[in-house]
């Protein structure tokens, strides 16, 4: 338990008053990381994902098994062809797993109503979102990276114009 301190003793630290997440129900947010990448652009006409720019970020573990909720959004654009995937990678301990996303499948494709679809020129964002339970300890450091594909012909750009929507990651660690 935290500690009173008289302020005009002079500095404190944030620590002195934190609760050890061990004391936390569990559905208790952990922590928040944020990172958004409206700079980079990604083009792909590739039914297999490719890595987006500057899309990945990592969050070391505060809990013990911990879940992990994770949201990916993407400003996109099509040229033409037909649908935009959109897929999430984690690597944890050197070991890469695709979480969502199923490359040329259509159970991945975005433009069903939340993105460009069937219809070419067309801007819109995409959002997908991620429970992860990767059985991890203390201090684990993991990484989520979003993926893009197209589930036709086509070119997806992903930043491409000055749409107004942004592109991000948010990772949640929620106590277990």
């Amino acid at each position: 338990m935290g500690r009173s301190r008289d302020l005009s003793e002079g500095s404190y630290v944030a620590t002195d008053f934190a609760l050890a997440s061990s004391n936390l129900p569990a559905g208790t947010v952990l922590q928040t990381v944020y990172h958004e990448f409206e700079d980079a652009t990604t083009t792909t006409t590739s039914q297999s994902y490719v890595d987006v720019t500057n899309g990945s970020s990592s969050i070391t573990s505060i809990g013990t098994n911990s879940k992990f909720l994770v949201t990916v959004s993407a400003s996109v654009y099509q040229a033409s062809g037909n649908g935009i995937n959109l897929g999430i990678n984690r690597t944890l301990g050197g070991t890469t797993t695709r979480l969502l996303g199923v490359e040329g499948n259509k159970d991945a494709w975005l433009g069903h109503g939340n993105g460009p679809g069937a219809t070419t020129n067309q801007s819109g964002s995409i959002t997908r979102f991620c429970l992860d339970e990767p059985s991890q300890s203390s201090g684990t450091t993991i990484t989520y990276k979003m993926l893009l594909g197209k589930w036709t012909s086509g070119t997806a750009y992903l930043n491409y114009t000055n749409y107004e929507c942004k592109s991000f990651i948010i990772i949640q660690e929620i106590a277990a």
